[in-house]
């Protein structure tokens, strides 16, 4: 649940926030004419859950390492279909783009 964040050992997050993560992208990334097509980009929602990090839950540290998460998997060039031109390589899946983000967060410092 999302009271989970609120008990966020010290400065870092934890496997209840990324399991929070999680949970937001799937739940946000809902489309009736792309459900289950695996082709919704997920930023915009991620980048929501950190503004809630950064203004509901008072976590201005955690919002901006979820924001450089999402800048790092970006520059390593996991997009979706909706960002990238014809002759880049294959788009990635709404749940790639995901991981990667949470890979690159799993991985900050």
């Amino acid at each position: 649940s999302s009271l989970s964040l609120l008990v966020l050992p010290g400065d870092g997050i934890g496997p209840e926030v990324m399991t929070e993560i999680r949970r937001v992208i799937d739940w946000f990334t809902l489309a009736p004419d792309i459900a289950g097509l695996g082709i919704a980009n997920p930023i915009a929602s991620i980048m929501s859950f950190a503004i809630a990090l950064r203004f509901s839950f008072g976590l201005p540290d955690q919002a901006l390492r979820l924001e450089q998460a999402v800048e790092a998997a970006i520059t390593a060039g996991f997009r979706t279909a909706d960002l990238i031109r014809l002759r880049e390589a294959n788009p990635c899946s709404t749940t790639e783009l995901g991981d990667a983000v949470i890979q690159f967060l799993d991985n900050a410092p």
